[in-house]
């Protein structure tokens, strides 16, 4: 018997990620300052008249979200799979948060870039 998650509409599959995110952001703090960050590049975007950087930081910013959302889904997963602590679990947990390190580095790098940038002169004379 196929699950009833399996064969949902756009409309129903829709509703059960706007649900999960919902979920991602009431819950997890580092998901909320993510967002903030989402916002903030957004604002950087929108000043900067959608210079390459602030847009790329804009990008990191959502692709930390995306990495927050499945380090998430992991941990609970591995929680429910093995309620009591394991070392087996610690690893995976710590494994699986490798990549939103990486990617706030990435980010801290592009903010430094940025503000670097505000202190260079105008290309053009005028």
């Amino acid at each position: 018997m196929t699950p009833k998650y399996k064969n949902q509409s756009l409309l129903q599959a829709t509703q059960a990620s706007l649900r999960g995110l919902f979920v991602l952001l009431s819950r997890e703090r580092a998901a909320q300052k993510e967002l903030a960050l989402i916002v903030f590049s957004l604002v950087l975007v929108v000043i900067s008249h959608a210079a390459a950087l602030p847009v790329a930081m804009l990008v990191i910013a959502l692709l930390m979200l995306v990495v927050e959302c499945l380090n998430t889904a992991i941990e609970r997963l591995c929680d429910k799979v093995e309620p009591k602590k394991s070392n087996a679990i610690k690893d995976i947990k710590d494994i699986a948060a490798v990549p939103s390190l990486i990617l706030s580095i990435i980010y801290g790098m592009a903010l430094a870039g940025f503000i670097y940038s505000l202190t260079l002169p105008s290309p053009l004379p005028f």
